[in-house]
């Protein structure tokens, strides 16, 4: 087994980069895919655009029977946040690793990199595939593209997320959609508002819709819990002054599927209950459009599969639960596979200041994963 000292050592490399989502991600990709090669690694770089990329590598015969690897590159931010330590420095100190993504999630990163430098990809049956993601934190934004992306790869069936779970396992949990209605009218003096096309009254008649459509969704139950997908109005607005009729209005709402709910399907019957509406505000001069900004579908893997009981040999006695928070795993799930979620660390230390994952963790951690991936593919 490789020293876990090996993992500490990238780990600390790995916090350097300031990945965080707003900032280009490129630097970074280009460090996992050029290692990916020096083990004998077949490394596809997909573009999303001039800063970001998705990086899926397969070593060893590809194929179905593989074993996926799959995290995200992306931290989020530490502004505002009163950290005693450089975040971006990867500091060792009480036998922990500190900084930004130490925990979530390139430990993950590190400990697969580590197990990967000298694994024996020559004497390999079956194959291990990396996908590392670009913008999670802020709605799955790059594993959304891997469905087109890969149309050309033979994915894995098994993709193992290491998001930091504290040795739990997950199978579910729910998504997170972001949408966008606009209004557009015509502004004019208010003294005169036949001049103008008020968008806030075209606001007031999509709200009843809105309002139609969520309570549609409250009768549509998951499949796991029985809790149907929650909307937040997050925000409303309209207007620019109290003398000008509305030129422009806005809603923002918040989606969140439950596992087994399909979000096209919970998204497309918006569309068509604004559909009249909105050819009504055309013929009257006025626009209403719904943009989908943002979508991370729900995740739910049906039990059992090979990769939960290889897993559960190393945690017996630890049944699969849903996870409080989302993953890219409900986009992976898209391309007929079945993410599970287990990795080092803990999620209640990570998005907070001075971040950290246990060295002891990494080690633990390390054994169980080099054990599965050696029986797996060998």
């Amino acid at each position: 087994m490789n020293p876990v000292n090996g993992s500490v050592d990238l780990l600390q490399r790995f916090i350097q980069f300031p990945t965080v989502s707003s900032n280009p991600i490129i630097e970074f990709a280009s460090e996992l895919a050029e290692r990916a090669e020096a083990i004998g690694g077949k490394v596809h770089r997909f573009e999303t655009s001039s800063t970001k990329q998705n990086i899926v590598v397969q070593i060893g015969p590809s194929g179905a029977d593989s074993i996926g690897l799959s995290g995200h590159m992306d931290v989020v931010p530490v502004e505002g946040q009163d950290w005693t330590m450089n975040p971006f420095e990867g500091i060792v100190d009480k036998d922990a690793v500190w900084g930004r993504g130490a925990c979530d999630m390139k430990a993950f990163l590190a400990v697969t990199y580590n197990l990967l430098s000298d694994f024996p990809v020559q004497k390999m049956k079956r194959g291990i595939t990396l996908i590392w993601t670009h913008d999670e934190e802020i709605g799955c934004v790059g594993a959304s593209h891997l469905p087109k992306q890969c149309e050309h790869i033979e994915m894995p069936i098994n993709i193992l997320i290491g998001e930091p779970t504290s040795q739990q396992i997950f199978h579910h949990h729910g998504g997170h959609c972001t949408l966008e209605l606009r209004v557009k009218g015509y502004p004019a003096h208010s003294s005169k508002p036949h001049l103008g096309i008020s968008a806030t009254q075209w606001l007031f008649e999509a709200w009843t819709l809105v309002r139609e459509w969520e309570q549609w969704l409250g009768r549509q139950p998951s499949n796991i819990t029985g809790a149907p997908p929650l909307v937040n109005v997050a925000q409303i607005s309209a207007g620019s002054a109290i003398n000008i009729i509305p030129e422009h209005g806005l809603i923002r709402l918040g989606l969140r599927p439950m596992p087994g709910h399909d979000h096209h399907h919970l998204i497309r019957r918006l569309q068509e209950t604004l559909e009249p509406l909105q050819l009504e505000a055309a013929n009257q001069g006025a626009s209403i459009t719904l943009d989908v900004i943002q979508a991370a579908a729900p995740l739910y893997t049906p039990l059992p599969t090979q990769l939960e009981q290889a897993i559960q040999q190393h945690c017996p006695d630890t049944p699969c639960l849903g996870a409080p928070f989302a993953t890219d795993g409900g986009c992976l799930a898209e391309m007929n596979t079945k993410p599970l979620i287990w990795g080092p660390g803990s999620i209640d230390v990570a998005h907070q200041p001075n971040e950290y994952v246990k060295i002891k963790e990494l080690e633990e951690y390390q054994h169980s994963l080099e054990s599965i991936l050696r029986t797996w593919c060998l």
